[in-house]
């Protein structure tokens, strides 16, 4: 629902923000809104754009504890630092996601882990149907090891053996990042998230977000975050 109202209400699909109008001509009919990832910020938001003023909010934590959050090493070129983390880290029957910026990103990302010996694929919303169906399914059916997408990829799928979700570039924002990480674990058992980070992604994205309702803000957020990350010592 914070999906739907609060991000593609605003920025995407200006409609959405309309659904409010459903409890004034059902003011009897019970609404429930649900999120993974509601800020207080979000949960006024929504409050406000649904129309439900006089509600009951029932909150739980965020933390899961079953996610491993990472920066990534330094001094290698991105590719070969993701190849050599999935082929060092992770066998062809453990199976993640690779976040991209761009369509184009998407392309090249999954064709230069192919050249490395990482069976990859991309998905993105630009591609024919039946040709992202099959990519789609090739993945889901333990056919393809890396699936490497854009936002495009994630919502509705229902792979509970998620072992990596890597991030080749930055987020816009701390819910979509959390978001995205977030379609690991769903089988309980531990999942890793390696984040990658480079000051050049920021104008690229800044330019993406400058309209967006609170765009600028949830960028200068996530970079706040990578900062502090990058400036922690490793594990190691």
């Amino acid at each position: 629902m914070y999906q739907v109202c609060n991000q593609w209400g605003h920025d995407f699909r200006p409609d959405y923000k309309n659904l409010g109008i459903l409890k004034t001509q059902f003011p009897n009919v019970p609404v429930i809104a649900m999120t993974a990832t509601a800020t207080k910020k979000v949960q006024l938001d929504l409050m406000e754009m649904l129309n439900i003023q006089k509600c009951i909010k029932f909150v739980s934590t965020v933390n899961r504890p079953n996610l491993l959050y990472m920066k990534s090493s330094v001094g290698k070129a991105v590719i070969d630092d993701i190849a050599d983390f999935l082929q060092t880290s992770y066998t062809n029957n453990q199976f993640g996601i690779v976040y991209c910026f761009s369509r184009k990103e998407c392309e090249q990302v999954a064709k230069e882990l192919r050249e490395r010996g990482v069976s990859a694929d991309y998905y993105h919303a630009d591609m024919d149907v039946n040709a992202r169906e099959k990519v789609h399914m090739r993945w889901s059916n333990t056919k393809l090891q890396v699936i490497v997408g854009t936002v495009a990829f994630g919502m509705g799928i229902n792979k509970p053996d998620v072992r990596f979700v890597i991030h080749h570039s930055l987020g816009k924002s701390m819910e979509t990042y959390y978001q995205e990480s977030g379609r690991a674990v769903r089988d309980g058992l531990t999942s890793e998230c390696l984040l990658y980070f480079r000051p050049a992604d920021v104008p690229s994205q800044s330019s993406m977000v400058f309209y967006e309702n609170s765009g600028l803000q949830n960028l200068y957020d996530m970079v706040r975050y990578c900062q502090v990350l990058f400036f922690l010592p490793s594990a190691d």
